[in-house]
Order: structure tokens, then sequence, then C-alpha cells
């Protein structure tokens, strides 16, 4: 398995802090063993998206002998450019594509990559974006991401913080809508000691922009 560059030695052990999102792990996994070709994972970011989709590609690589590859996708970049800097020129096996930051495709590239599905069976793809996006292929998840529930949140913290108060944890979860990054910035910000849990919030989320962030996450929880 592929990720992040040339440069990466070893694989990063992405299971060790995977917290909450179980059901959507068991629905791709579901997904791709019944014969699907391709998902969308879409949310705000923040909540867990591509951290979801590593955790994925660690626990699947017996379901894609051909390999798993990891990519980001840029405007300037075609379709085409992309498969051929990422992928081997020809595919056996089944094989599966992560392309992250799918928000910065063209119509005419998410067309494109729609093609190129139909016309590469051994080809899969999860595609990661902030928003849903319509790839033509049969089979076709379409995964949203919102907030972590209660307890996942409580989890997460409790994973950087053995010592979390559970009623600290409630408060800054109903301020946050249960937004996993903003958790996971925090409690290591707490548990290095670079800020206080009563300072925690407006460390994080200036007073005036946590409604209206709280508003647009909550319409993803």
């Amino acid at each position: 398995m592929k990720f992040f560059s040339d440069y990466t030695e070893s694989e990063p052990d992405f299971q060790r802090f995977f917290v909450g999102r179980r059901q959507e792990l068991e629905s791709l996994t579901a997904h791709f063993k019944s014969g699907g070709c391709s998902t969308v994972v879409y949310g705000v970011r923040g909540s867990g998206k591509t951290m979801l989709v590593q955790v994925f590609a660690q626990t699947a690589q017996q379901m894609f002998p051909g390999g798993i590859y990891y990519a980001h996708a840029f405007k300037p970049e075609t379709i085409d450019d992309l498969l051929q800097r990422h992928l081997p020129k020809s595919l056996s096996r089944r094989t599966l594509l992560i392309l992250d930051d799918g928000y910065l495709m063209t119509k005419e590239s998410v067309s494109n990559l729609s093609s190129v599905l139909q016309s590469r069976p051994l080809l899969n793809l999860i595609l990661v974006s902030t928003g849903p996006l319509e790839i033509v292929s049969d089979g076709q998840l379409s995964l949203r991401l919102g907030g972590l529930s209660s307890g996942e949140f409580y989890d997460l913290i409790k994973h950087r913080l053995a010592d979390a108060d559970a009623s600290r944890v409630q408060t800054f979860f109903e301020l946050v809508a249960g937004n996993p990054l903003v958790s996971e910035i925090a409690s290591r910000s707490i548990r290095d000691g670079l800020v206080a849990w009563d300072k925690c919030p407006t460390y994080y989320l200036p007073a005036e922009k946590i409604q209206d962030y709280c508003q647009v996450y909550k319409t993803l929880h």
C-alpha cells in the first residue's frame, strides 16, 4: 500500500489512533465485499474522512490484490496524468485508488474519472471530499460523515487524556458538535500543557465564530 510520498519509509499505524466510525468502517467493508466499485466519503473538514479511509485501507488489503494507492487531487492535473503518476500502466487484479481532496476536482475531471472507472473494471475508487460528488458507476456508495457521538467523542479524548473529566468533555462535545479533529488537537494540547481545559473552547474556536461553526457542523451530526 502506498501512502503519502516516495519519502515515506514505513506505513503509519492508523488503526492505533482510530476511535469511533466503526459503523462507517463496516459499511465500507461490506460495500466492497459485495462487489461495489466506488464510494464517495464526504463531510466538513475535521470530520475524520481521511482517517476512516486510511484505516479501511489497512484492514482491506486482501480485497485488493492489485494494491491500494493513495493520492491527492489537484486542479491543474488531469485525471489521466494523475492515474499515470500513481497507478501501474495495466491492471491485472482488483486495485483500489483512494483519491483525497476531491472537492478540488473540476466537473470535467469528475466526468473523466467516471469514464475511467467504466473502462477499467478492475479499478475501484474511494473519493474523499467536503461535499457529495456523483461518480457514474455501478454500485456507488455515498457515505456522509457528521460529528462523533457523545460516547465516541469521550473515548477519543480519553485516548489522549486518561484523567479527562466527563462533564468538561461533554461541554466541549456540545460546543464543537462532536468534531473529531478539534477533539484530537485540543486533547493533545491539554496533555502537553499548552492550554487549560477552561481555556480550550475559546483557544480553538474564536467566540465570534463558534455559533456559525457549530450550526454548519450540526447539520451533518
